[in-house]
Formats: C-alpha cells, structure tokens, sequence
C-alpha cells in the first residue's frame, strides 16, 4: 500500500480522540494503522530525511496542525493529546481538514 500524503492523516488522527480520550503519539500511531490497514511494511518504512518512519513522521504532522488549529488541546500528562470541542465539531462535519 501507498502510504498517504501528510494532509491524508489530518481526518484519521483527529478521528483517533473522537471518544474524548487522551493519547499519546504511538497510541494514535497503532488506531491510525489498522484504520488505514497498514501493513507491517508500511509501518516500518523510514523517512528519508529523519530517523523516524514515514507514519510517525506524517502523524506528529498532523498532530502538530490539529494542535495548531485549535482542534487537539495538551493533556495534563506530558506528550498527551485530547480532542477539543471544535475538534468534536469537525471530525463529524465534511470539514475540509486538509486546507489547516
């Protein structure tokens, strides 16, 4: 399989809070991985450019965005994300997650 482009993984990270849970990266890294069947191949190709996999790469991304744009909050535990309202708002809606 083709591992999806950055913009492609803003809908299932964001889909991976959706019930309000606080995670962290690699919590988020395995839910994304088996809703976009990711075979163990295409977990474990590196980047090019880092000392990270390509999924991990692509996901702290998004992460970062989804933070950025208001729809992730930082938990109380260090590396730890949870959903916000807003983030509630748009992972229900056909909102275009890819123009953050």
């Amino acid at each position: 399989m083709t591992i999806p482009l950055r913009q492609e993984f803003m809908r299932p990270v964001l889909k991976a809070f959706a019930d309000g849970e606080a995670r962290n990266q690699k919590q988020v890294e395995i839910i994304v991985a088996v809703a976009l069947n990711f075979s163990k191949e295409d977990f474990e190709q590196f980047s090019l450019i880092s000392s990270k996999t390509i999924i991990e790469e692509r996901i702290e991304w998004a992460l970062c965005n989804l933070y950025r744009a208001g729809f992730l909050v930082k938990a109380e535990s260090g590396g730890f994300y949870k959903i916000t309202s807003s983030g509630l708002n748009a992972v229900n809606k056909t909102l275009d997650l890819n123009a953050l």
